[in-house]
């Protein structure tokens, strides 16, 4: 492209602009993170209306101040060529001088020109410029890493063609180089149909994406993935050279094999190396225009990679030609990038490596949007630790353009990269109409709740219902406020309509979510007043129904902070009142166990009556794992239900374990003999044995070799006959209607019958005495009814349509 052309086309544009796979690989199972919820470093930078992303590497003003007016930004003069002086003598690198005569541009090659030149445009494009003119000044800027940018080798639905272009031109205005297509399930990239060429309309989708990334000076990288099913023959060599052949025929001039998430023959390294080094040879060199390969290995994790001398990373330090990148993922599947880990695996394949890093992609957990900063990247890191760096994204494409910002502006610079400042900057230029708003729904969904945490609404205080103060309660309402008006916001004013629809489900949620936290910080003053009728009222009205809840596990938000608080309160006061009209505490299951995310809300699938919802811990299994649940007040135990997994035959599961009771919550003692793969674990008190007294149950993984995840369905401890209205747990219900009445003895002693129900319903209720001639009768509605009990009654019947959370008798 001329220069010209170039020229003209940035600086119009600067004016105007104001997962499933095949194979089986099961994401559950791959979790070794560490579940520290670090803090975000950095802080707010004023730019004083010029924000240049990515940030330079050295900016200097003009000593005496001068101003330069705008249109003389359009006069440019400009030079290209190694050797230049005053140039860094690397690719991308340029000199950009903006003097009361004009604009000079110096570049090492065309992508330093390239880049030099969208630096003038964000210089045009500022709130600086608004004012007529921008400062006198000189940027000397490089890229630290050669490779800068995104591969698209996530599970599940994969971009949209129309996404794939958006996603190139973001990348053309943040000097993002690299974009990689491996999306896994896109047929002809992975097995069986690899060996298949391209269909035309495909081929003819992926030449426009070419075409896209050469205009935008981005390098389009195919990716093959091959080793499920290759045998390493020279038929498999010649299909992969025929599908290299044709997408070089559309304009590509760079590839990548992965071998990742196999088994079997495939995952051989001294066929891998001899497999690269033939294509190196024989097409990459012979070509003479193509970019050198990039592999993914099998072991792409520190978390299971054979670091020995005979392992895979040091058999390609031996055999695998200099030239081929190999990537990392760090030391678990999805973290941070310690330069630790890269020291770890340059010193066994001989080369830096080209990180893989799984941020901010969500396959494992796509429930969840990623719009929180990005950190966790070490920023001493060079060019001499990692080629490059590229994010796996979430299939959310535009949704995923804030950790693309923040990617680009870390790989450029990263000595000078700055967390929070990259984020605020992001958000502003995501949605420049809303960037306030955009920013108090951004900081609410961060976290995934499992695997790789994230801090999340960091800037706000929290409580817990034991240590709520009328102040802290106060001092958290501003930040729900904000995020409660946030959504509708974006909605009005956010010009990039694609963007704003595709986060939109989340927008609802968030919404939803600061309304009902709000709702329960206000219903902690009517908790205390000691209203009971009026604080259930509002209470449950508050609760989620499962049609609420089903919205909210399908598109999670504030899971880090928001969402813990509102049940912390809501539980706690649930429990309160229980204890406040029976005289004891209630039965709400307390979970003990070994994994970090025994506390978050997802716990509670646990006890959801529901056997298709599956709570997941939060990394693989070891021996002496445990999960359980402790009560209030020990019991006699007689029944315990566990159900693991997501099925009968699924290998999430403690395949050899213990069910254990506990007196006192400190000794354990054995209520089953060893258990081997049993899925739906079912104990109940023999027939005349008396029933052990338990404070605490608990499952215990004993010594086996299965190291994968678990999941538990369901965790039920004396539940057998037992109905959610007597169940002593304020927060499970159960539905009367006029086919099914209910009938209960009044227990001896008992004056009043407090009847906590739903905010609907209609009933009559009975009261019977020992020959069931009715002795009373009343027509109840409403969720809150304290009934005195006849002298003469023995049992009570309820007939009608109600929702009954508990029968308290007292």
């Amino acid at each position: 492209m001329k220069f010209s052309r170039l020229l003209s086309l940035i600086l119009c544009s600067a004016m105007t602009l104001g997962a499933a796979a095949q194979e089986e690989v099961d994401l559950q199972l791959q979790r070794h993170e560490d579940q520290t919820v670090n803090a975000v470093p950095g802080h707010r930078v004023d730019h004083k209306g010029l924000v240049i992303n990515p940030t330079p590497q050295r900016i200097a003003f003009d000593a005496k101040g001068q101003s330069v007016p705008v249109a003389k930004l359009l006069k440019v003069k400009s030079s290209v060529g190694k050797g230049k002086k005053g140039v860094e003598q690397r690719s991308g690198a340029y000199r950009l001088e903006i003097t009361p005569k004009g604009v000079k541009l110096t570049a090492y090659d065309k992508a330093g020109e390239f880049y030099a030149l969208n630096t003038l445009s964000q210089i045009c494009n500022s709130q600086a410029a608004k004012s007529g003119s921008v400062p006198a000044l000189t940027v000397d800027d490089y890229p630290e890493l050669p490779v800068r940018g995104v591969v698209e080798g996530f599970y599940g639905t994969p971009w949209s063609h129309e996404a794939r272009l958006s996603v190139i031109s973001f990348f053309g205005k943040n000097k993002l180089n690299a974009y990689f297509y491996g999306p896994k399930n896109d047929p002809y990239h992975t097995s069986p149909n690899w060996r298949k060429l391209y269909p035309e309309a495909d081929a003819a989708r992926l030449r426009e994406l070419i075409d896209s990334c050469k205009a935008n000076m981005v390098e389009f990288t195919w990716a093959v993935h091959p080793g499920a099913d290759i045998k390493w023959t020279d038929a498999d060599y010649s299909d992969i050279l025929a599908k290299f052949n044709q997408l070089y025929s559309l304009g590509c001039r760079s590839f990548a094999i992965f071998f990742d998430d196999i088994k079997g023959e495939g995952t051989n390294p001294h066929k891998q190396a001899a497999f690269m080094n033939r294509l190196t040879k024989e097409f990459v060199q012979k070509k003479g225009d193509v970019a050198p390969l990039a592999m993914c290995p099998t072991d792409f994790t520190r978390a299971w990679a054979d670091g020995s001398d005979k392992g895979p990373l040091a058999v390609y330090g031996r055999e695998l030609d200099p030239s081929v990148r190999v990537m990392w993922t760090g030391d678990a599947v999805c973290g941070d990038i310690p330069k630790a880990t890269l020291d770890w695996v340059n010193a066994r394949t001989r080369r830096p490596a080209l990180v893989w890093w799984n941020y901010p992609v969500t396959d494992y957990a796509p429930k969840y949007l990623n719009q929180g900063p990005v950190y966790g990247l070490d920023t001493k890191s060079t060019s001499s630790d990692l080629c490059g760096l590229l994010s796996n994204p979430m299939e959310y494409a535009l949704g995923s353009k804030v950790a693309f910002y923040g990617v680009a502006d870390y790989t450029w610079n990263p000595k000078a990269y700055n967390a929070v400042d990259s984020w605020e900057r992001s958000l502003a230029f995501l949605m420049p109409d809303c960037p306030e708003a955009y920013r108090d729904f951004a900081i609410n969904c961060c976290d995934t709740e499992f695997a790789y945490r994230r801090a999340e609404s960091w800037e706000a205080p929290t409580f817990t219902f034991a240590t709520y103060t009328p102040e802290k309660a106060a001092a958290v309402r501003p930040y729900l406020t904000a995020m409660q008006a946030a959504p509708a916001t974006i909605r009005q004013k956010c010009a990039d309509k694609a963007l704003a629809r595709e986060i939109d489900p989340w927008l609802t949620q968030v919404e939803e979510l600061a309304n009902r936290t709000l709702r329960a910080v206000d219903l902690m003053d009517l908790y205390h007043s000691g209203n009971y009728r009026e604080f259930w009222e509002n209470y449950i009205s508050n609760r989620m129904d499962s049609a609420a809840m089903a919205a909210y596990e399908a598109h999670k938000p504030g899971t880090l902070k928001w969402q813990p608080l509102y049940e912390d309160l809501m539980d706690n006061m649930g429990d309160g009142l229980y204890q406040a009209l029976k005289g004891r505490p209630s039965a709400i299951p307390a979970v003990i166990g070994t994994f970090g995310n025994l506390g978050t809300p997802a716990r509670k699938k646990m006890f959801d009556n529901d056997t298709t919802s599956v709570f997941f811990v939060d990394r693989v299994q070891k021996e002496g794992d445990f999960i359980g649940v402790e009560f209030n007040e020990a019991q006699p135990l007689n029944s315990v239900q566990i159900l693991q997994g997501r099925d009968w035959r699924d290998v999430v599961v403690f395949d050899k374990a213990v069910v254990e009771y506990s007196p006192d919550a400190r000794q354990w003692l054995p209520l089953t003999d060893t258990l081997t793969w049993v899925r739906d674990i079912q104990w109940a008190l023999p027939a005349g044995k008396q029933a052990p007294i338990a404070k605490a149950v608990r499952l215990r993984k004993l010594v086996s070799d299965n190291q994968q995840g678990l999941g538990i369905r369901e965790f039920r401890v004396n539940h057998k006959g037992v109905t959610a209205a007597f169940d002593c747990n304020p927060i499970t219900f159960e539905t009367i209607d006029a086919e099914t009445p209910m009938e209960f003895a009044v227990e001896p002693g008992a004056q009043t019958i407090y009847i906590l129900g739903g905010d609907e319903g209609l009933a009559t209720i009975t009261q019977k005495d020992a020959a069931r001639k009715t002795v009373d009768e009343l027509i109840i509605t409403g969720p809150y009814h304290a009934i005195s009990v006849n002298p003469a009654a023995k049992f009570v019947n309820i007939k009608g349509y109600f929702d009954l959370y508990e029968i308290i008798q007292k």
